[in-house]
């Protein structure tokens, strides 16, 4: 069974890069059994230097590319501009999904993955397309953007931190039900000096004063961001595999694995973990193999 996707994001950072990117190297690696019919973008060209950028690797790829700007569509229904308010229809996003519909639907697809994809999605949209969307918190974690959730941890002193893959439904469109996940700690020995550095510092500002000054550049705000990257691919990654492989399956608005109901979603932390050791392992030997033809090389030239 091959797998076709139809890949959803907003394009605005380097992390919804690198995760279509990491995606897009093991499908060609056949790690996974699928194919990218489309990259779909609600930004177009010129809104944004870094979506510029993903979108001109995407389309050197050879990939189809559709762009269509929420930011535009939602200027086109506010009032007219001479008016006094402006304002903005609550379900916008339903009738600017049934434009994307028409603009997709020569592309057959067996998922709409969500990735970094900043529009709520329509419920037409979802009873058209099996819809999965990825978020960067645990199943019951906080909501929001990437950079939001790991204030919120901080915020709150979680003890832990995550990344879901959903199938959003009629009855959520929001959040749906959690289809495979993993967890990461982050106030293990290796954060604690951090956390102790923000403790630090709140001595004399709020949280909300750290947003401002240091922001992203606060340490554990790094931290908790590399741990989190490090994860999120083989987490999509490993999810589509299951997915292609008919490990996972989708009936009636439910999740199944191996066929049998999964309620809550399935960890996959053991076997991201395991995967991660593999790489390094294999990044090693590549390393030596290197050093070996190098070293070999040098000493047929004496």
């Amino acid at each position: 069974m091959s797998l076709t996707i139809g890949w959803f994001t907003t394009a605005e950072d380097k992390k919804a890069h690198d995760l279509f990117t990491s995606t897009y190297k093991a499908i060609q690696e056949s790690d996974i059994k699928a194919n990218i019919a489309y990259l779909f973008c609600d930004r177009q060209r010129g809104e944004d230097a870094t979506s510029d950028q993903f979108l001109d690797s995407v389309q050197d790829l050879g990939l189809n590319l559709i762009t269509y700007s929420s930011q535009e569509f939602q200027k086109s229904l506010q009032s007219h501009p001479n008016e006094k308010e402006t304002s903005l229809p609550p379900d916008w996003f339903d009738e600017y999904h049934r434009q994307i519909m028409e603009k997709i639907s020569t592309y057959p697809i067996d998922i709409a993955l969500l990735v970094g994809y900043t529009p709520r999605v329509s419920v037409e949209f979802i009873k058209k397309y099996t819809t999965i969307q990825f978020r960067s918190a645990l199943p019951d974690g906080p909501s929001g953007n990437w950079q939001t959730v790991i204030w919120q941890l901080i915020g709150t002193r979680s003890a832990e931190a995550g990344a879901t893959l959903h199938l959003l439904t009629e009855e959520d469109p929001d959040r749906g039900i959690p289809i495979t996940y993993c967890n990461y700690f982050i106030k293990k020995k290796e954060f604690s000096s951090l956390w102790q550095d923000l403790d630090q510092k709140m001595r004399t500002q709020s949280l909300i004063q750290l947003m401002t000054t240091e922001g992203e550049s606060l340490p554990l705000f790094t931290a908790i961001k590399d741990a989190g990257e490090e994860v999120e691919s083989p987490l999509i990654n490993l999810t589509l595999k299951e997915l292609s492989s008919g490990v996972i399956s989708f009936k009636d608005h439910q999740v199944y694995r191996n066929g049998e109901l999964l309620v809550n979603g399935y960890c996959l932390t053991q076997e991201i973990e395991n995967f991660l050791i593999k790489q390094e392992e294999g990044e090693e030997e590549k390393f030596l193999e290197e050093e070996k033809s190098l070293k070999e090389g040098e000493e047929a030239h004496t």
